[in-house]
């Protein structure tokens, strides 16, 4: 198994919580065979595998956050850092995601699990040395995981839970017993609706879900299931009727399926979507030859030596939208965007071609360019940067404090035919001059 929640139950002598004593047990997590739980442990002075608690805050975590858990992604990539110290809109989703967050006294590691295309990652970030806590956690991680065994798996911890405590009579157990039906009432009946909903960052139980809003997201929303997933997470409750309107213009301006779909390019999964970004974008400069610090002068012909002749349309903008382009690959590419400024259209061809030769096809030929801070988008945004406007380059370019002179920005920008907000992304990334 990819994953695992080893639980062998303990007896608890002096822990008051008839909850708690029932369900302590030492618990050890393993993502593809690394302990996730591996613990420099302050009182023996040394490292073990597993940990000391009770099971239930983890359990109830994940009946509360079931959906997000399965079928949300990451909206904002600094989240990637860890739970420790996060704030603001972060926080919040990492209190949907992230074990750390749920261990209401008990020692659980910052491990993060949540959707990723067609899978589920499970992300792991160390502990700092300076932690208060009597021990720390090590090691970190990262790993795309069976969405189906990551929901096995989780069923499995909850099961387990709630057989130690069934002959307890306490409110917290009842509640989770009712939420856990719940969820297993919701999977068999409505499972593509309460996916949706979490996607789009909601509580598939809110009392506050509007009829309009689930009307949207129930049937066939008119969009292909991974398209969808790239809209629910650039969109907002407000803004999902418009959105969904764009994407759809977009995809009926596309051109017709072609031949079978082709697979996407397999590389290796980096948790860190800017780094894949930065390193894809190096691996098709070499491919096509060219010179690490140079520009590229027509971004057209560079994909056509790449992938073939692409159609491409430019529809007038109809209104302030999350979503800025389709792309779909099925035997031959295209693109449908809103129109820009011609070096945004360069940057927009960019991202369209990182979608082209590492995202697209197999299970998802038709796929969204947004403005969301997902894996996906923000590699794309960043092989775009790193395609059109190389670190190399930049840094053969720039003199001592030329960094911080607007004015070379704006040279820089014209010379690679890029906004220069791309240009100062680059020199901060990348720690120029």
């Amino acid at each position: 198994m990819a994953l695992e929640f080893r639980i062998e139950w303990e007896e608890a002598p002096g822990v008051r919580s008839p909850v708690a004593a029932a369900t302590w047990a030492r618990l050890e997590i393993h993502v593809g065979g690394h302990p996730v739980t591996r613990f420099w442990s302050e009182r023996v002075k040394g490292v073990r595998t597993g940990v000391y608690g009770s099971v239930f805050p983890l359990a109830r975590w994940m009946v509360r956050n079931w959906w997000h858990l399965l079928d949300e992604g990451i909206r904002h990539p600094e989240v990637l850092r860890g739970a420790r110290g996060s704030q603001g809109e972060g926080r919040s989703w990492l209190e949907r995601h992230n074990v750390l967050l749920a261990r209401d006294g008990m020692a659980y590691p910052d491990l993060s699990i949540y959707r990723e295309d067609e899978a589920v990652c499970a992300r792991w970030v160390r502990d700092p040395d300076d932690v208060t806590t009597p021990g720390r956690f090590l090691g970190d991680g990262a790993k795309l995981l069976d969405r189906a065994e990551v929901q096995a798996r989780m069923t499995e911890v909850v099961d387990c839970v709630l057989e130690r405590s069934k002959e307890l009579e306490d409110a917290e157990v009842r509640e989770l017993r009712d939420d856990w039906q719940a969820v297993t009432a919701s999977t068999a009946n409505e499972p593509e609706l309460c996916a949706r909903l979490a996607g789009l960052g909601l509580d598939p139980y809110s009392e506050d879900l509007t009829e309009s809003l689930e009307d949207l997201l129930s049937g066939d929303p008119g969009l292909p299931e991974f398209a969808l997933q790239d809209l629910l997470a650039a969109t907002t409750t407000e803004g999902l009727a418009g959105d969904l309107e764009v994407a759809r213009t977009l995809l009926g301006s596309l051109p017709g399926p072609g031949s079978a779909a082709l697979a996407p390019r397999a590389d290796p999964f980096d948790p860190r979507p800017y780094r894949a970004g930065y390193e894809r974008a190096e691996i098709v400069r070499r491919r096509l030859g060219l010179d690490p610090v140079e520009p590229v002068p027509d971004v057209n012909a560079v994909i056509e030596r790449l992938l073939g002749v692409v159609a491409t349309t430019w529809l007038e903008p109809a209104a302030v939208s999350g979503v800025e382009g389709a792309v779909h690959r099925n035997g031959s590419c295209s693109l449908s965007a809103t129109d820009r400024s011609p070096q945004s259209r360069r940057f927009l061809l960019g991202r369209a071609l990182h979608h082209w030769h590492f995202v697209v096809g197999g299970a998802g030929p038709v796929r969204l360019l947004t403005r969301a801070g997902d894996w996906q988008q923000s590699a794309s945004r960043a092989f775009a940067a790193e395609l059109l406007a190389p670190a190399a380059a930049l840094s053969a370019r720039l003199g001592h404090g030329d960094a911080w002179d607007s004015q070379v920005y704006e040279a820089l920008a014209q010379e690679f035919q890029v906004s220069s907000r791309v240009i100062v992304h680059q020199i901060e990334n990348h720690r120029l001059g």
